[in-house]
C-alpha cells in the first residue's frame, strides 16, 4: 500500500480500462507493487511481498500465506479438462455417422 501511495495510486489492486493488447476488451485488474532495497535480490523479493499483499487486499483475505494456491496444478488440470473435452467432442462426432466408439483414458 506504501508503493501504491507513492504513486498516487487510490488502491494497490483496481480494475482499470485496458490498454494496449487489452483495450477494448473492458476492464483488467492493475497490481502496483514495489520494492527498494540496496540489493536486486531483496528488492525483488520485497516486491513480490507487495504485491501478495495487493491481492490479499483484493480477495480480501482469501489466500492464506501459509497455504497458497497451487497455481501450476490448477493450470494442469485445465489442460486436462480441455484435452477431455475435445475427446469427448471427437467421440460424438464418431457416434453421429455410426462411427466406431474409440476407448480413451486420461493420465
Amino acid at each position: 500500500e506504501r508503493n501504491s501511495a507513492a504513486l498516487n495510486v487510490k488502491n494497490p489492486a483496481r480494475l482499470v480500462a485496458g490498454t494496449g493488447k487489452d483495450r477494448g476488451d473492458g476492464d483488467v485488474l492493475e497490481l502496483v507493487a514495489g520494492g527498494l532495497d540496496f540489493s536486486k535480490n531483496d528488492a525483488q523479493k520485497l516486491a513480490l511481498y507487495d504485491l501478495f499483499n495487493a491481492v490479499q487486499l483484493l480477495t480480501q483475505g482469501g489466500i492464506d500465506m501459509k497455504h497458497p494456491i497451487n497455481v501450476t496444478k490448477l493450470a494442469k488440470d485445465a489442460h486436462k479438462l480441455q484435452l477431455k473435452q475435445v475427446a469427448d467432442q471427437g467421440r460424438l462426432m464418431l457416434e453421429l455417422c455410426n462411427g466406431s466408439r474409440p476407448n480413451t483414458t486420461y493420465a
